[in-house]
């Protein structure tokens, strides 16, 4: 069997590799090709485009390249119609999976998309459109179903893949002790906009400080931490919070990651005037952090746009150690029991081959 895969974003690689490593587990002969990135390409996945070809963040930046993106969008197209999949499976990436799955359905190739986008944040609409182009919808937050519901649109809930990931390193209590994690994103311009106010921070925080970094982001968006003398530690995120006692994190996946591990957090979040302040007209939920979100409430603080300051960062890191503590505890062990178990790959596997085979 043949799958396309496409995984627009270093999240979504990750996420892909584990959702490759089950479908070859129930299908040993399976083959896959697509967009992805260095965790697609080490099971196996031949490449058609790595994704750091095209990751662009914010409206501002999405308008300046969209001739490219939308030349890419023609030859993955063609590549699809090319290979002839027997299932196309686009992983979250919406700008670009959106408009390649309404492609691929012109050509009768099923598609199954595994971790939909969070259009429940902003455009709900959306939530139509993917019961039209799509055959399975495998949604990873417990809340998604019924969403989808009130659109008409059938999901299945398979569990949340950070719990696969992290089975034997789920912690039970928060961390006390080790070093000060700088998480500043996986997109050039949030990193260009978030590590400098961290790395001003981290100077005055006492702790000995290391800042996640990505491979495929140029050189030039960690001069900051190089100047300060502040290691670098490239694509080993998790490793990196599982030695922290505290973490600087910018939204996204990494906060949930970050909260499963026990590690107490401050979340990030910075970019463009004119990417936010768009974003602010359409966005529909009350935070921004993943944590939050599920909880549906402020467990951990967010510093957004004006209000992630050196002097904000620094107050919301003492607040850490001090009498809120057992609260985010308790939130995070609430945290654990609502994403439920783990088998999150092996579900989403079953279910796309139930209908493949």
């Amino acid at each position: 069997m043949r799958f396309y895969i496409l995984a627009g974003e270093a999240s979504g690689d990750v996420h892909a590799a584990g959702l490759i490593r089950a479908l070859r587990r129930h299908c040993p002969k399976a083959e896959f090709r697509g967009m992805g990135g260095d965790a697609c390409r080490s099971e196996g996945m031949v490449l058609h485009r790595h994704f750091s070809e095209q990751n662009y963040m914010g409206f501002a930046e999405i308008l300046r390249h969209l001739p490219q993106i939308f030349r890419n969008i023609r030859e993955t197209v063609a590549d699809i119609s090319e290979y002839q999949p027997q299932v196309v499976i686009p992983v979250d990436y919406p700008g670009f999976n959106f408009r390649v799955m309404r492609q691929v359905k012109q050509l009768g190739i099923p598609v199954d998309y595994f971790i939909p986008p969070q259009i429940w944040a902003w455009r709900p609409g959306r939530a139509k459109t993917l019961g039209r182009y799509t055959r399975h919808r495998l949604v990873v937050f417990p809340f998604e179903p019924n969403f989808y519901k009130t659109y008409g649109v059938q999901v299945d809930f398979v569990g949340n893949p950070l719990l696969d990931a992290l089975q034997g390193d789920l912690a039970t209590e928060l961390k006390h002790s080790g070093c000060l994690a700088l998480l500043p994103g996986s997109r050039r311009l949030e990193v260009e906009h978030i590590l400098p106010i961290m790395v001003q921070a981290a100077e005055q925080q006492g702790l000995p400080a290391v800042v996640c970094a990505m491979r495929h982001l140029p050189d030039s968006v960690y001069a900051p931490a190089r100047q300060a003398g502040i290691p670098l530690v490239y694509n080993q995120t998790r490793e990196t919070l599982k030695a922290a006692a505290q973490a600087w994190v910018a939204s996204g996946t990494a906060t949930l990651e970050t909260a499963l591990l026990g590690v107490p957090q401050v979340v990030c979040y910075k970019a463009s005037a004119l990417s936010v302040g768009i974003a602010r007209r359409l966005i529909r939920v009350p935070y921004i952090s993943l944590v939050n979100l599920l909880l549906n409430r402020p467990a951990v603080t967010e510093l957004i746009q004006n209000e992630l300051t050196v002097e904000r960062l620094l107050q919301a890191t003492q607040r850490l150690t001090g009498a809120g503590r057992q609260q985010l505890a308790d939130d995070y062990t609430e945290l654990r029991h609502v994403l439920g178990s783990a088998g999150c790959f092996d579900r989403a596997a079953l279910r796309i081959l139930g209908e493949s085979k």
